[in-house]
């Protein structure tokens, strides 16, 4: 007999069965009567199910009384309500009633919005005030009624929050209107009603518990701080963003909320840049002055930015606003960590980029945005709090009460003080980097390194020839692709290496294509505001031996790392197969790509006249000789055509 255990469907797979005598035995009459009635039966369901026959019967199993065969079933026009309806059916109307009352008040709200703004506009302070000082009291009865409702609780918020901005409007147009002998007020007037609004804002949010009533206070406070400078110039400007910023996080460190959090580490820098970069401009009735003092923006961005690192690292994986937006877009769910420092950054790229000819001022910038982030990054990752921050604490602390003193002129120094801020900074940055480097990961390594090029690539422009600041972007970036080629060995990263690697051929080619796509653009458009640029503004000889040193030190990485290749199906569905075909061409070993991306990027930098033909052809050749005697000594891949033909065109 066989076993039953290659079975898919649920049998009884013994062999035999014992009846016990317990049961009975039945007669063979009543047994033949009994196999009667079951196959009867069985065929009758099985009949019904194949054909899908359905009668139709009343509760006592005969035909339902009112049945019309020849019509079949059709609603009644009036029915007898019997007792409660289905629990199921009536969720889904009311769920459906919500959604229409959903639209309907977002609706009134937006009119609503419209209203108050029509009303500051059109009509006179005796008719405008009262009639938006009654918008906005309804607005906050209808907040605080439907907050308290779980299912309308996100609308009352909306109302709350458009309430206070009725009132921050009127506010605004305190100073505008005229009303016997008490308007218009003056500048401070306008601002002191403001800053009472705000703390009714907050007020308001602890009420309700709401960290988006919480963000629109300390939101509206940091654009009265833009807006000091009617009254104290910059420096009120300075004082009453650092207030407002640090209000922003006492509350979310006092709430416990990371969308407070993330909110202020974004913002921060995004404000200040804001002010370098617009020059200032007017808002109704009051002044947002530029911020022009480079001492004291330096020391308000190092205030800020350690403050931001702190509860950045305080907040390292709290819920945020920012990372759910990201999922809900299906990009991931960044930590707040990551999202609020990378937004933070881009906010601090707008203070480089304006004070970018200011070179020490950006390197020092850059710097200590570095070592903020950096030692915040590592006591994320569980290095030793205290000395982390002592090292990265004290070393800011020295530096910025040195840059006061030579910028006050209390000492005299023959060096620029932002020139020794970055050298001091970076010694620290290395000390921590070398102690705690085995915390860090690859992917923050690699990012890092490439983020580092941008910043270097952005606040040194390419126009002019000024051989110094060549000289010193020259330096720069080799410093680090040496960098992360030694963190690419000892770590035995190849992410590291090809970075390493192909950077320095990949951003010329970058800034060459960007160069004639804007001069493409702006021809389409006839616009005459871009300018070509003649020159990468690097001095040539030093550029020409950038590159050939780049080549072999490409070679040297790539002996280290023969079988490392681009991961080019990464995250991608159905590349499998492509990928599994380029693998075994090994068309993106990083061999390969350290050969190809430098040759394209000499042909492109020769045509489009950055390189002399003789030049040119020298980096051509030495890339080819190099990729050449790697093949000969057995280090490199021997490749059956490309190498011999390429060291014969080369040479």
């Amino acid at each position: 007999m066989k076993d039953c255990d290659g079975l898919t469907i649920t049998v009884i797979c013994e062999p035999f069965i014992f009846l016990s005598n317990q049961e009975g035995i039945m007669t063979e009459d009543e047994d033949a009567i009994l196999r009667r009635k079951k196959f009867d039966s069985e065929g009758l369901l099985e009949l019904r199910s194949e054909v899908g026959y359905q009668a139709v019967k009343d509760g006592d199993g005969g035909i339902k009384a009112g049945y019309d065969e020849a019509v079949g079933s059709l609603p009644e026009i009036f029915v007898e309500d019997g007792g409660d309806g289905d629990p199921k059916s009536m969720r889904l109307v009311e769920d459906s009633e919500r959604r229409v009352n959903w639209i309907l008040l977002s609706v009134m709200v937006i009119a609503y919005s419209v209203l108050s703004l029509l009303v500051g506009i059109e009509f006179e302070a005796e008719i405008a005030i009262p009639t938006l000082l009654v918008l906005s009291i309804v607005g906050l009865i209808l907040g605080e009624r439907w907050i308290k409702n779980g299912d309308l609780h996100l609308l009352g918020i909306a109302w709350v929050i458009i309430s206070m901005k009725v009132l921050y409007g009127a506010s605004l147009e305190l100073g505008n209107w005229h009303l016997g002998g008490l308007l218009p007020l003056n500048a401070e007037g306008v601002g002191i009603v403001l800053c009472g609004l705000v703390l009714f804002n907050v007020i308001l949010s602890y009420r309700y518990d709401s960290d988006a009533v919480a963000a629109q206070a300390t939101l509206v406070l940091l654009a009265v701080g833009s807006t000091a400078g009617s009254v104290a110039g910059e420096d009120g400007v300075i004082i009453m963003l650092l207030i407002s910023i640090f209000l922003l996080h006492a509350i979310a460190i006092h709430k416990s909320s990371g969308n407070l959090a993330s909110l202020g580490i974004a913002s921060s820098n995004i404000w200040f840049g804001m002010h370098v970069v617009t020059g200032g401009f007017e808002l109704g009735s009051l002044n947002v002055v530029a911020l022009q003092n480079p001492l004291k923006l330096f020391i308000a961005i190092a205030m800020v930015n350690v403050a931001n690192a702190y509860v950045a690292t305080r907040f390292a994986t709290s819920k945020n606003w920012f990372s759910d937006g990201l999922e809900a877009l299906g990009i991931g769910k960044p930590g707040l960590w990551g999202v609020s420092v990378i937004l933070s950054m881009l906010g601090a790229l707008l203070v480089i980029g304006s004070v970018r000819e200011e070179i020490s001022f950006a390197f020092s910038i850059i710097v200590l945005l570095a070592v903020c982030y950096f030692s915040s990054y590592l006591v994320v990752r569980k290095s030793p709090r205290t000395e982390v921050f002592t090292i990265a604490g004290t070393a800011i602390a020295l530096l910025l009460f040195e840059v006061i003193l030579v910028e006050t002129e209390i000492i005299q120094v023959a060096l620029d003080p932002y020139w020794i801020f970055s050298a001091g900074g970076a010694m620290s940055l290395g000390l921590l980097l070398v102690r705690h480097q085995g915390i860090v990961s690859d992917t923050v390594l690699w990012t890092g390194s490439i983020g580092a090029t941008c910043l270097i690539l952005v606040m040194t422009p390419m126009e002019g020839s000024n051989s110094d600041r060549a000289l010193l972007l020259i330096f720069a970036l080799s410093f680090l692709h040496l960098l992360g080629g030694y963190f690419s060995i000892k770590r035995r990263s190849a992410s590291l290496a090809g970075v390493a690697v192909l950077t320095p051929w990949l951003w010329p080619l970058v800034l060459i294509i960007s160069n004639e796509v804007l001069m493409t653009l702006s021809a389409r458009g006839g616009s005459t505001g871009i300018t070509r640029f003649d020159s990468i503004g690097l001095d040539l000889e030093g550029f020409v031996i950038y590159l050939v040193l780049n080549s072999i030190f490409g070679a040297w990485m790539c002996s280290s790392f023969g079988q490392a290749s681009l991961n080019i199906s990464s995250g991608l569905v159905g590349s499998s197969e492509m990928s599994s075909a380029l693998k075994q061409a090994e068309a993106f070993n990083l061999w390969n790509l350290a050969l190809w991306i430098p040759l394209l990027t000499t042909i492109v930098l020769t045509l489009d006249g950055q390189l002399s033909g003789v030049d040119g052809a020298f980096v051509f050749g030495s890339v080819s000789l190099v990729h050449s005697s790697s093949s000969v000594i057995g280090i490199r891949k021997i490749s059956t055509t490309s190498v011999p033909i390429l060291i014969g065109v080369g040479g």
